[in-house]
């Protein structure tokens, strides 16, 4: 509404998103004007996944910028003839609460999945690649051999004449699982511009191709937790077997400071329905590649040129992930939800969020103990930063609170020897433990956490699990 001049008008940043959507469903020709940004791939309901930034920011231009530094800064020029303009050219600069609101941004984490929709898109990919996954790739390999044998043979046929029914030369579907379930009579794309009930329901070889590979991403995203980046660097050579008799997946090490000034790669294990869905992407285009290419599994094109040229061997770019993702989505109709009043669909349009739910289901379902395990995984540098990956709204006094409980727990197991704990906590407040309540108990323990005191708790050689409370130097010296 502002672009109308309608100012007055204060609508959240989800309203106001739905009507930039609307308006440029409604009038495609002026969606450079509503939006600022060309039309994109068409959706079948609003987005509910939060957005990078909630709403447009609004930032100082350099122009602005350099008019509010350019005063001070000829000041300067002169301070060392002018003295009484010394405390003038270095002002005392303050904040204020409305400039804080509106420049100062906190960095916005990665917001979470819904549990039940993160397993929809999981059930859903694994379905694909299982259930039809060889057949999808049978079928586009036997239809590209026709294509590239007509392109051979009639150099001057283009591809969109080919397609053409009055071309004498017809390229023929094989029938099998995946072309008699969604009745595929056509092997390219649909035209520009068809709405996801239409591809949905006139399922084309290459839109088959597609969801397999958006099913294999979303399998190789949750199981490897691995960010985007590193996933669309996967080429054929990274898939190899593994001594365990499973099959790896090679990554680098950590992508931060990299040991030695080189990225190592290894391997990391993968379940055998990611390894199905791996073998079915890069078998569905070998038929393009020279022998000593190492094709990557998420190429950018996947068939021919108009001229018939095979594609080139370079990796698919985020935003067309992100965009065989959203139709993903449409083609396995992801349940929808309310959000705002308005029936929303949650779209993977910022792919992070398996990482972020995989890692978060991985720490929910194992011990602690295999937290390095999940930092390996993550390609963390440590395990502290996998512990503010996970828990970054929890702070320090809640997890001090949250230890001083399992110590309080501990003192009322008969298996586990606290006496040194209930002894430190008798001399310290110079009373009986077991007269006092547990909140006493647990405050005293939590303010030692705070102050510095290490808990332990270790075995000794007769098997006995001993809990031990190390009270930091200063508080001792008090």
């Amino acid at each position: 509404m502002e672009k109308f001049g309608i100012s007055k008008v204060r609508v959240s940043s989800f309203t106001r998103h739905l009507i930039s959507e609307k308006l440029s469903e409604l009038f495609p020709e002026l969606s450079l004007v509503i939006t600022g940004k060309t039309i994109q791939k068409v959706k079948e309901f609003p987005n509910s996944c939060p957005m990078t930034f909630t709403g447009k920011e609004t930032t100082v231009s350099n122009n602005t910028f350099d008019s509010l530094t350019k005063a001070p800064n000829l000041l300067k020029r002169y301070s060392h003839y002018l003295p009484e303009l010394c405390h003038y050219c270095n002002p005392t600069v303050t904040v204020t609460e409305s400039f804080a609101n509106t420049y100062i941004r906190p960095k916005e984490r990665t917001p979470n999945i819904p549990t039940q929709t993160a397993l929809y898109y999981l059930n859903e990919a694994i379905r694909i690649v299982t259930v039809y996954g060889e057949d999808i790739v049978e079928t586009k390999k036997i239809c590209e051999y026709q294509l590239n044998r007509i392109h051979a043979e009639n150099p001057k046929y283009r591809r969109d004449y080919i397609f053409e029914s009055r071309c004498p030369h017809k390229i023929i579907i094989p029938e099998n699982k995946f072309t008699r379930d969604f009745k595929v009579t056509r092997y390219n794309d649909l035209p520009t511009g068809s709405t996801p009930k239409e591809l949905r329901t006139n399922v084309t070889v290459l839109f088959g191709y597609k969801m397999l590979l958006a099913a294999t991403y979303i399998l190789a995203h949750t199981f490897c937790i691995k960010r985007v980046s590193e996933i669309l660097e996967l080429k054929e050579s990274s898939l190899e077997h593994s001594l365990w008799g499973g099959y790896e997946l090679s990554f680098g090490i950590r992508k931060a400071a990299p040991t030695d000034n080189s990225i190592l790669v290894t391997g990391r294990p993968i379940p055998h329905v990611l390894f199905e869905g791996i073998s079915c992407l890069t078998e569905a285009n070998y038929h393009y590649y020279a022998e000593h290419e190492d094709p990557f599994i998420f190429p950018s094109k996947c068939t021919s040129t108009g001229k018939g040229e095979y594609p080139k061997n370079q990796k698919m770019s985020r935003v067309a992930i992100v965009g065989a993702l959203q139709s993903f989505a449409d083609f396995i109709q992801v349940p929808t939800e309310i959000i705002n009043g308005v029936e929303s669909r949650f779209y993977l349009t910022r792919t992070h969020v398996l990482r972020r739910f995989a890692a978060r289901a991985f720490y929910a379902l194992s011990d602690l103990s295999d937290f390095p395990a999940l930092s390996w995984l993550m390609g963390h540098r440590d395990t502290e930063e996998t512990w503010h990956y996970l828990l970054e709204e929890v702070g320090n006094e809640h997890l001090s609170e949250e230890e001083a409980q399992c110590v309080l727990d501990a003192i009322y197991k008969s298996n586990v020897d606290t006496c040194q704990v209930e002894d430190t906590i008798k001399s310290k407040l110079n009373i009986r433990f077991n007269n006092q309540s547990d909140d006493v108990a647990r405050e005293f323990i939590r303010e030692q956490i705070l102050s510095g005191a290490k808990i332990y708790n270790y075995t000794d050689d007769s098997g006995k699990i001993i809990l031990w409370m190390d009270i930091s130097d200063e508080e001792t010296s008090e």
